[in-house]
């Protein structure tokens, strides 16, 4: 086993050696990230990668960029790991508008704390 360098931060434990737990080539965690773009591939949300498998299965997204080395398998189905993806439909994300530059609206915006 190779020797690791001594952490700076003074956490030198890896939680998946704590758990007895190794890494699997090619497995992708669901939990992990995937960034969500908009139909005019403006960003819009970061999802969990079970997410994004399900909005591409529904059809509601394509994937643009797939993660390196991973993949998720079924009994019929090999999908490649999104890191990426687009919606096929244009979502309208509603705006907050600016709170007006007057006293209220200055204490409005900064949770009545000065």
């Amino acid at each position: 086993m190779p020797h690791r360098q001594p952490d700076p931060t003074g956490t030198d434990l890896d939680p998946g050696e704590v758990l007895g737990i190794a890494p699997v080539p090619g497995v992708i965690p669901t939990g992990s990230r995937v960034l969500l773009l908009n139909a005019t591939f403006e960003p819009l949300a970061v999802v969990t990668a079970k997410r994004a498998v399900v909005l591409m299965l529904s059809g509601k997204a394509e994937c643009i960029e797939v993660s390196l080395g991973g993949a998720f398998h079924s009994e019929n189905l090999t999908l490649p790991a999104p890191s990426v993806m687009r919606l096929s439909r244009y979502v309208r994300v509603p705006y907050r508008r600016a709170v007006p530059m007057t006293r209220a609206g200055v204490l409005r915006r900064d949770g009545r704390r000065c």
